[in-house]
Parts: structure tokens; sequence; C-alpha cells
């Protein structure tokens, strides 16, 4: 938790101090020591393919602007006191603190539909705009699909990179497990965010990509996932279908522990969550990479009613893989479920709302957490934007 703390507060000085590390960095920069860090090498980077497209998306984005919406908190009671030191989207990420985009690569699952899903409760849960990398013809193809719902068009993400935040790597359907070019594309968005130094979370399918591109493998699983089906979005916005299928233990002292309790120190107990699982692999902890660690394994319990799948009772694989986070550097999470498919109201509308494991704003805070560290992001990497450019005055 402190260095996820230590990450997001680095850019909250006071502007005499700021200015006194501005000069500092200058000097640094005149020296060369800043040419083996990729943040420099690739602050400036555009798509010089921009401006085939750029007037066509300025001209549909006018004309979805009137069906555009800002996306709002639903103010929500919660069961036990919070303390002061938690942070709570509804307190933290107001409009004025929208200050990256969440990056999520498009997937063009059903038609944009996959998509839709990503964007649309990002959006909500995150209070963050976000930005996709579609082909023109995915692009129509999502526009078109999104065309009068509560959706904010995402951004494409060769026109503002310097505003890209957070990295969310999505999951994929069972039939697109095998897209060659999905997994080119998302692996091509790992490999530049390691680079960068940029925060990643990945979701479901996409903690596989993600641990894949850090040499480790993945297995098959049992009966993690749920037979009834994905995920997804009601008439109203809202995230429905989110079956509880199982627990999961959060590791002492992991970064996803201090995440989801907001920090708030010493506890009784282990901490575990029911979770949903729609999943049929996980990474393998026998081959675990060096500079991951696993933070979270499958466990069974028995506030969780017994689920069937093709007519026979599931009985989930225990203490698999269900998340992982990275051991130094920006925070980089895995997690197997699905924490962007709970609502802010669950606690008092879910049929597991009874349950002391189930505990939607403590998912929801995965994301909001990453998200700040996908802010702190795009401040470093303005920062060093604006120091390159004051370098070239100088010289």
């Amino acid at each position: 938790m402190r260095r996820l703390r230590d990450f997001i507060s680095f850019f909250d000085f006071p502007i005499p101090i700021c200015i006194s590390l501005f000069i500092a960095l200058v000097s640094v920069i005149e020296l060369g020591c800043f040419e083996s860090c990729g943040l420099c090498g690739e602050a400036e980077e555009t798509n010089q393919e921009a401006g085939d497209f750029l007037a066509k998306e300025l001209e549909i984005k006018l004309k979805l602007e009137e069906a555009s919406w800002t996306p709002s908190w639903v103010k929500a009671q919660r069961k036990t006191e919070i303390p002061s030191t938690e942070v709570l989207p509804t307190e933290v990420l107001s409009k004025e603190a929208q200050i990256s985009q969440v990056l999520i690569p498009y997937r063009p699952d059903g038609g944009g539909k996959g998509a839709f899903y990503d964007h649309s409760t990002l959006q909500r849960l995150t209070q963050h705009p976000t930005a996709f990398d579609p082909t023109e013809e995915e692009f129509q193809e999502f526009v078109e699909f999104a065309y009068g719902a509560d959706l904010r068009i995402p951004s494409r993400e060769y026109l503002h990179p310097e505003q890209h935040g957070l990295l969310v790597i999505p999951g994929r359907v069972r039939e697109a497990e095998a897209d060659v070019q999905q997994t080119a594309r998302e692996q091509e968005w790992i490999r530049k965010a390691r680079r960068r130094g940029q925060p990643i979370l990945a979701l479901c399918a996409g903690c596989w990509q993600l641990w894949e591109a850090y040499g480790g493998k993945c297995k098959e699983v049992r009966d993690h996932c749920y037979g009834g089906g994905m995920l997804r979005l009601g008439a109203d916005g809202r995230t429905t279908y989110n079956v509880q299928i199982h627990g999961v233990r959060i590791n002492r002292d992991s970064l996803l522990e201090g995440t989801i309790t907001g920090g708030r120190g010493a506890r009784q107990g282990d901490l575990v969550l029911m979770v949903n699982s729609v999943h049929w692999k996980a990474a393998d902890a026998e081959d675990a990479p060096a500079s991951l660690s696993v933070s979270a394994s499958a466990v069974r319990l028995g506030d969780i009613h017994i689920h069937t799948r093709q007519g026979h009772p599931m009985k989930p694989e225990l203490a698999t893989v269900e998340a992982f986070e990275s051991r130094w550097g920006a925070p980089v999470f895995g997690i197997q479920w699905h924490p962007e498919g709970y609502n802010v109201d669950d606690d008092d509308k879910h049929k597991e709302k009874d349950s002391k494991f189930f505990r939607p704003l403590e998912q929801i805070q995965i994301l909001c957490y990453l998200v700040q560290a996908g802010d702190a992001y795009c401040l470093k990497r303005r920062m060093l934007r604006d120091l390159n450019r004051l370098v070239e005055r100088v010289n």
C-alpha cells in the first residue's frame, strides 16, 4: 500500500517545491541522464495517420454529444462506518480529478458489445473518460452499437496520448481465446506500458496475457466458469448476471490487500471476499515470473449457493491463482474475477447482500485506486514532456 501511495502522492508537492524540482530535473536532463528512461523516449508518441480520421471523428462526436452522458456515482450507504483514512470514489474522483483517460484495447466481441461493456462499466465506476484503439471499421461498428446509450464515446488513442493513464486489459469470450490479432494487440500495449512504467490492470482472460507477457504460463482450472452466461449490462446501465461462484483469500501485506482495505492497517483474520467467476484458465503459480507475486487464491465459502454447470454441481478448484501483482515499480494487477461487475448499490439490491463476504464497494475500490495511479502516471508524463520542451528552448 505504501508503494501505491508513494506513486500517487509524489506529485502533490506545493508549487515552490515543484519549481525547484523542475530546475533540478532540467539539469539532470542536460547531462543526458534521462536517456535510459522509456518515459521520455515515448512521451511525444503520436500516430501519423491521425489526420486521416480526425475530421470524421470530430463530426461524429459532435452528433453524439447531445446523447452522451457524463457518468455519475450513485450515493450508497455502507453497512459499517467508513474510517476517515479510506478513499472512496464518491469523495475523490470528482470531475476535477479526471486528468487521465483509462486506455482499454478494443475487443470486437459481439460486434462492439464487449467493448461497450468495458467502457460503460469503467466510465461509470471510476468517473474517468476512456480511450481505445479500434480500426476505422471497428470504430464505426462501436458507434452504431453505442448510439443513444448512456456512454461517452471513447477517444481514439492516437489523439491524446499524453492523457493516457491506467491501461486495462479486458477479458474475452471463449470463442475469441485463440484470436491471434487480439492477442498481438494486447501484448503490444503491455510491452509499451512496461517500458513506460504505466500502471496496468488485467481482468479475467486479460490476466493470462499479462502473466504470459512477463514469462509465466497458464493452466486449465475446473468449475470456475459459470455456465449461466457472462456478466452483462441491464437497461438501466447497471451490471447484471453477477453470480458469486467462490471465495478468494487475499494475501496479507500485499498491495491488493491495502488497495481493498484502504490502508486501514491491522485486522483480525484473513481478508476473504466472494467473487464472480467466468474463466476456464488461470496463472500457473509453479511457473511464476520473478517480478510478479501471487496476491489472492481461490477458497470455498459456505455462504455461496452451489450452482450447476451442464446439469452437474459446480465444485470450483481450490488454491488456484486469483490475483497477482508487481513486486516493484508501477502498480501492475492481474485480477481473475470481474471487480467492474459490481454496482455501488449492490449492498441493498444483490441477493448476496446479507453475507459478510459480499463487499461490492471494496471490489470497486480496486478500480479506483488503480485509476488514481494512472492519474499520477499521466502527470509524470506531462511533466517530462514540459521538461523536454523547456530544455529545447534553453538549448
